[in-house]
């Protein structure tokens, strides 16, 4: 993926054996599909409910993200429903799609200005999707990072963000040090490559 570096760190709700988060990373050749699924609550419910999306997810990678999120949509009715945000990365940038309360923020590793975030819409694939509008479109800069977490991360993990380690190891640290002991918790790190 000349596009792209990615890391990612996920761990189930302690306890429990399967984890009701999930992540898909697809490289198309000239983009890259990314996706972070957190299915309602935890355990078989919640997994399931997330294998439904990421199904979708795979089948129509080459859709638009709006398209892409009503596949997902249609895949997911009947279960327990799911959070959901799509980033689809190109020569350019990348395109953001989040319903739910997956958070992104996008980090600059030379700039100390505030972290720009991933704008969320209210709602749950599979249950009761928003009106989705224009995806959200970040222009990119070699080595900007694209974070995307589930809920089961706290939300001041950007306050152990190091713009500087690889995607990996930015995706352990904050795993380690932000994961919360109530949920499933999963966190994507991108680095963008461009062309």
């Amino acid at each position: 993926m000349a596009l792209v570096e990615w890391g990612l760190a996920e761990r189930p709700f302690p306890g429990e054996e399967v984890s009701g988060d999930l992540c898909v990373v697809e490289d198309l050749g000239e983009s890259v599909l990314a996706a972070v699924i957190d299915g309602l609550g935890h355990g078989p419910e919640a997994h399931h409910a997330a294998e439904r999306v990421a199904d979708a997810v795979r089948a129509h990678r080459s859709a638009p993200l709006p398209s892409l999120m009503q596949a997902a949509h249609r895949s997911a009715n009947g279960t327990r429903g799911a959070a959901v945000t799509l980033g689809r990365f190109d020569s350019t940038g990348v395109e953001l799609l989040a319903v739910g309360n997956v958070s992104g923020v996008v980090l600059r590793p030379n700039e100390s200005t505030e972290l720009r975030r991933v704008p969320l819409r209210g709602g749950i694939v599979g249950f009761r999707l928003p009106s989705l509008g224009q995806v959200d479109r970040l222009p990119l800069e070699p080595e900007d990072r694209v974070l995307l977490v589930s809920d089961g991360i706290r939300s001041d993990f950007a306050r152990q963000l190091d713009a500087h380690l690889p995607p990996a190891d930015l995706a352990e640290r904050l795993l380690s040090s932000c994961a919360r002991e109530s949920d499933d918790a999963t966190v994507l790190v991108v680095r963008y490559r461009g062309e």
